[in-house]
């Protein structure tokens, strides 16, 4: 880990919360009116989702929101290493645990997505006894890459990275050890992927999640962590999913599937400001589907 990441380590520890969340939300607002780039990914999956239901303002407004949020969470997860156990759970509440209890000691998956800041969810699950290991896309920074494994390593947090052809061979293995696997199912699965409807469009998700618990027998749990307006975080778990298992495999994972993202769907809807719209969710397209190009902004009108 470089020098200068080290100093921003040790500055996010001695900063109070509160006072790095007023500055990140700063950086946020900086990066959408600096960064195109940014601005405008942002903007294009939101104008895919809301575009029909929400004004350019509207938008522009939940753009801002999104980076300040992202910005929130990249500090919390700088300070997280010097975090303890019982700033954690103080963090990041979490509802309906009960939930978990009759799964106690029994294989599960966990599902999620990029609502919140879903790494203080892990860090507060396993804080409170429900060890897990999860499925990520290592970043491409090396220090972010060293944090990440450090974050993992103080909160017990087992790590599948998401590279190579033998990630469904390692999370099977997980569920048969009678262990929980957790799931951020939200991001576009490429040509590996089925389409199934999110915010109206056709969007490539992984089937992972549908073939572990037909395969397995393993149930599939919501949870999520939303953003308070004040910054603050809030974690919820809901009742195990209602399965639909006839026989059919191809019918079963996609029909699954579907309900899944319409759980995740739910939830970004309730937290708009909450997801990470940066992430080009609907990048990938049926070949045999035409698809209409997303609203654009008028260009006579500034950014924001």
């Amino acid at each position: 880990m470089s020098t200068p990441f080290r100093l921003l380590l040790w500055l996010a520890s001695v900063t109070p919360l509160a006072l790095g969340r007023r500055l990140a939300i700063a950086v946020g607002h900086m990066a959408y009116w600096l960064h195109a780039g940014l601005r405008g990914r942002s903007l294009e999956s939101l104008t895919i989702a809301f575009g029909h239901d929400l004004s350019q303002g509207e938008l522009r407004s939940l753009a801002r929101r999104s980076l300040a949020e992202l910005a929130m969470t990249l500090f919390e997860f700088l300070k997280m290493p010097s975090m303890t156990d019982s700033e954690v759970g103080r963090l990041c509440p979490i509802e309906g645990l009960e939930l978990l209890e009759p799964l106690t000691g029994k294989p599960a998956i966990y599902f999620s997505g990029h609502i919140g800041n879903v790494i203080m969810l892990g860090a507060a699950l396993t804080r409170r006894g429900h060890r897990l290991t999860t499925v990520v896309r290592p970043f491409t920074s090396a220090g972010m890459r060293e944090l990440a494994r450090q974050v993992a390593g103080r909160f017990d947090i087992s790590v599948i990275e998401r590279r190579g052809k033998n990630i469904g061979a390692q999370a099977s293995e997980v569920l048969k050890r009678g262990e929980v696997l957790g799931l951020i199912t939200d991001q576009d699965a490429g040509a590996r992927g089925i389409f199934v409807d999110f915010f109206g469009r056709p969007a490539s998700t992984f089937l992972g999640t549908a073939q572990l618990s037909r395969e397995l027998g393993v149930p599939v749990v919501p949870m999520f962590c939303g953003r308070r307006p004040d910054g603050s975080l809030f974690a919820r778990v809901e009742p195990p999913m209602v399965l639909t298992f006839t026989g059919d495999q191809v019918f079963d994972d996609s029909e699954n599937t579907a309900r899944h993202v319409a759980i995740l769907e739910r939830w970004v809807r309730d937290f708009p400001g909450s997801y990470l719209w940066l992430h080009r969710r609907w990048k990938t397209q049926p070949p045999s589907e035409g698809v209409a190009p997303p609203l654009p902004l008028r260009p006579t009108e500034p950014p924001g």
